[in-house]
């Protein structure tokens, strides 16, 4: 019993430092990091020279996900900047004035589109105050946006969760799509449900005018868009790959939605409008003209849509850009203890390089450019990069902690066997918890990914289940725990001024996030059966 709980410290300690003690996340996962260290070392007695390669290990993570975060910032500043996000969130408002269609294309769909692209909190906090502007209260336009950065996460940052989540395992390029397959084939069976659970949500918490019969007229729309967007999901998963998944299902899903709003498909007659706050009036800052067309506006999405088909489907340039890798093989000699790097086929690249040609089309002023560049830099260089370290240093000694001395198998080996013991049978039912735990501690749908795969992928060998299931449903427990990362949630509140709330925010997305891991955990289990 002593050995699980200093192995499953990872869980325990971000959870009483984050959510009891309230820390802020870097000090709470920089204590949660500095213990697990400490234990590493003297109870599961790791070798020096594996934790220094550890730590090692960690820093040039931290760099390929920086990398990331950097061309995602970079890319959401200069739309901003632009007035690109404005203006395509303008042609929504136009669209449609009901509110429970404004909800789902907002904070679902088109946050969906900006999690393809950028990932790591970014969708919530720019759908939230377009959400606010539309009308809606400000706790509803964080709660709302919170809810709809949750499918998308799956496939999240061109992949990220599974690219760089899933690099400790060293799976082949076969059984990471499999995975990738297996979760779009479950999220059918429970992110089909996430825009009816959002609709749930503004017309009974945020309504003064709750009315069942405004419900149920709605539910037709909501299970169409769900099953257009999963549907899309495993399409695209299955022929293309995961990298595509999360930037072409919302587009083909929004597509959809503007047909049926035009043709009437599956619309109520009467606009619903019961979610507006009081003193909302007609001086929205969406309205007004910014200068810039649809086209200019969604130009660095439709680059980066085809800067990723260059790289991931025409096989030449997919070798050249592969072939810069500035990685670390056995890093200070322990075998096993790697990092790559594919710093041209990375996200990150991508989404720099879509910028700059963005900026080249759209004639637009360097002062921007470069106004965007200093903000992206700013951001990684404050609390975000030293949190992100500090989390990744003590992942990769959970990781590695298989090289001791103690004769006692690794951290996530030890905790799948006493999982097994009691859940072994039904594993399937809470392997989305755990998923959806490592992104409430961390923050990160990625993070929790890189720390808890390699228990659920222990716990699917000792317990004979399928790893590439058990696997796919961590996935989707990590993109559901977006919901209630407790960074994401401090984050957004902070950008609209609801500094504590928090807790609030928690209560109002604690159930779609129950939801959302029991719909998927309910299928895992149909799933092995079969």
């Amino acid at each position: 019993m002593f050995n699980l709980t200093i192995a499953s410290l990872i869980i325990i300690l971000p959870l009483i430092t984050l959510t009891i003690l309230n820390m802020p996340a870097i000090k709470g996962m920089s204590i949660s990091s500095l213990i697990v260290l400490l234990t590493g070392i003297f109870i599961w007695k790791i070798a020096p020279i594996v934790i220094v390669a550890s730590v090692i290990q960690a820093f040039h993570k931290t760099l390929t996900v920086l990398w990331i975060l950097f061309g995602a910032l970079f890319l959401m500043n200069f739309m901003n900047k632009t007035g690109s996000i404005n203006k395509i969130t303008q042609s929504f408002s136009f669209l449609t004035s009901d509110m429970r269609l404004q909800a789902v294309i907002i904070a679902w769909l088109f946050g969906g589109l900006i999690e393809g692209v950028a990932g790591f909190g970014t969708p919530a906090i720019v759908t939230a105050p377009l959400l606010i502007a539309l009308g809606f209260s400000s706790i509803a336009g964080v709660t709302l946006a919170l809810i709809g950065d949750s499918t998308a996460v799956i496939f999240g940052a061109v992949n990220t969760p599974m690219n760089v989540g899933l690099s400790n395992l060293g799976l082949s390029a076969n059984l990471t799509h499999d995975i990738g397959i297996k979760a779009a084939m479950v999220d059918i069976f429970a992110g089909t449900f996430i825009p009816l659970v959002i609709i749930t949500i503004t017309i009974f918490v945020f309504s003064s005018h709750k009315s069942i019969k405004r419900f149920l007229e709605i539910i037709p729309w909501a299970l169409l868009i769900g099953l257009i967007y999963t549907l899309s999901e495993l399409l695209i998963a299955s022929v293309l790959g995961g990298d595509f998944v999360s930037i072409i299902s919302p587009i083909i899903t929004i597509l959809v939605a503007v047909i049926t709003i035009k043709f009437k498909i599956f619309i109520p007659k009467k606009a619903w409008r019961g979610a507006a706050r009081e003193e909302f009036g007609e001086d929205r800052d969406l309205t007004q003209d910014n200068g810039i067309s649809f086209f200019q506006a969604v130009i660095p999405y439709i680059l980066v849509i085809g800067i990723l088909f260059v790289t991931r489907i025409v096989p030449i340039v997919k070798k050249a850009v592969q072939s810069v890798n500035p990685g670390l093989k056995n890093i200070l000699g322990v075998n096993g203890i790697d990092s790559s790097w594919e710093i041209l086929y990375s996200p990150g690249f991508i989404l720099t390089f879509a910028t700059i040609i963005a900026v080249i089309i759209q004639k637009q002023k360097k002062e921007i450019v470069l106004d965007s560049a200093k903000y992206a830099i700013s951001q990684i260089m404050s609390s975000t990069g030293i949190t992100l370290l500090v989390t990744l240093i003590m992942v990769q000694i959970f990781s590695n902690s298989q090289l001791n001395s103690s004769n006692l198998v690794g951290m996530p080996k030890y905790i799948a066997n006493s999982m097994v013991n009691v859940f072994g049978n039904i594993w399937q039912l809470f392997a989305p918890l755990l998923g959806g735990i490592g992104s409430l501690v961390t923050g990160s749908g990625t993070v929790s990914v890189l720390t808890f795969a390699p228990v659920q992928y222990n716990v699917a060998q000792t317990s004979g289940s399928d790893p590439s299931l058990i696997l796919a449903l961590q996935l989707i427990g990590a993109a559901a725990g977006n919901m209630v990362a407790i960074h994401n949630i401090v984050a957004v509140s902070s950008v609209i001024g609801l500094k504590g709330k928090e807790g609030k925010i928690l209560k109002n997305t604690l159930l779609s996030f129950l939801v959302y891991i029991s719909l998927a955990g309910i299928t895992g289990i149909i799933f092995s059966k079969l």
